[in-house]
């Protein structure tokens, strides 16, 4: 049943495009060249719940990750024509590439749910940090992985959460946009990077026509938000702010403050805090800390954990993994001791031989003298 309904689905997306083109739209009301986002919104609308109590998204993984409506997307992606060489507008970029990267690290947690421990004991993962830890590139970070990951573009191909975020850091080094616009720092929290530390997953997806404002509203929201975002102490006068600002400090710098991130950050948060918070900035430079910063997921893949719990290897597997490995070290050990032993050896006789030969000439020598 569920391979009928995606099925289906698929169908319906591809009539979908073919009738916006002969349309000469995409979607209905989008140009040619932008991408239709229409489904990933509904995926959200319908897996993405605010908690106004804990002003924090959760994201229902076993819900969306059972969706059919997921993978349909993902082959979505996947067969889009990315731009050539005169690449994307400002607005179409970023409406892109925000979208592609939430819908990308939720991606990796849908088809990563579970994660297993010493014993080979399978259980849902708490963080996308642990992701990496069943994939073969067990030393490389999830960010840095491209395992799984559906390629961006018939023309394109799979990219990294990493590479797609330094493509929103730096689109001027990004092969589909256009070299007239410089980076714009507010992409930070418009990601999520499905951690309750991290901005909010939003349950809209972002568009071109409203890009500029989406951005400046998410950017509002996060800094709004005194658990992860920003805190005011005025009694200190201490301003607590997300560690986004200080692992890309780079990317707030400002030509009249370049030597002073405290200067940097304050300016920015000028404009987009809260009024109350712009007021104090007014006339105070508070001293600048840091919040915690939770890896915490975003929601459970317990469900989805247990659905998919062939993910995790029996504990059996990896003993006898390890065992392999272990009888394969112990024979290159046993190898190069060989291998050493056989040197030697053939040195010494080496050396016996040569004493011999240096004897035989001594002795025909003092023969010949007498």
């Amino acid at each position: 049943m569920f391979y009928v309904v995606y099925v289906y689905v698929c169908i319906a997306v591809l009539l979908d495009g073919v009738a916006g083109r002969l349309n000469g739209t995409v979607g209905g009301d989008e140009s040619e060249d932008e991408f239709d986002f229409t489904l990933w919104n509904t995926l959200l609308q319908e897996y993405v719940d605010y908690n106004e109590t804990s002003d924090t998204s959760l994201i229902d993984y076993n819900g969306i990750g059972n969706d059919p409506r997921l993978e349909a997307f993902a082959h979505q992606i996947s067969e889009w024509e990315l731009p050539g060489d005169e690449g994307w507008s400002k607005p179409k970029f970023y409406s892109f590439f925000l979208n592609v990267y939430n819908f990308m690290a939720v991606y990796v947690v849908v088809n990563n749910p579970c994660k297993e421990d010493l014993w080979g004991q399978c259980g849902p993962i708490s963080s996308i940090s642990q992701v990496h830890e069943q994939q073969p590139s067990l030393l490389t970070p999830v960010w840095d992985s491209r395992i799984g990951l559906p390629k961006i573009g018939k023309n394109g191909s799979v990219r990294s959460l990493t590479e797609i975020e330094d493509f929103l850091r730096h689109p001027r080094d990004c092969p589909y946009a256009d070299k007239e616009f410089s980076a714009d720092e507010r992409m930070h929290f418009c990601i999520s990077k499905t951690s309750l530390g991290s901005p909010n997953l939003w349950n809209k997806a972002f568009t071109a026509e409203k890009v500029d404002k989406q951005m400046a509203d998410r950017t509002r929201a996060f800094l709004a938000n005194n658990r992860k975002g920003l805190l005011l102490n005025k009694s200190s006068s201490s301003l607590y702010i997300s560690k986004i600002f200080f692992w890309h400090s780079a990317d707030f710098e400002h030509d009249s403050y370049k030597k002073n991130m405290t200067h940097n950050w304050i300016q920015f948060i000028k404009y987009y805090s809260e009024p109350e918070v712009q007021e104090y900035l007014k006339d105070h430079i508070p001293e600048i800390h840091f919040l915690e910063y939770s890896w915490d997921l975003n929601g459970n893949s317990t469900g989805l954990c247990k659905a998919k719990s062939r993910l995790c290897q029996p504990w059996w597997a990896i003993v006898f993994g390890l065992s392999l490995s272990l009888i394969f070290m112990l024979m290159v050990v046993q190898h190069m001791k060989m291998k050493r032993i056989a040197l030697e050896a053939a040195q010494v006789l080496l050396l016996k031989k040569k004493r011999k030969s240096d004897r035989s000439h001594v002795s025909s020598s003092s023969s010949e003298i007498e």
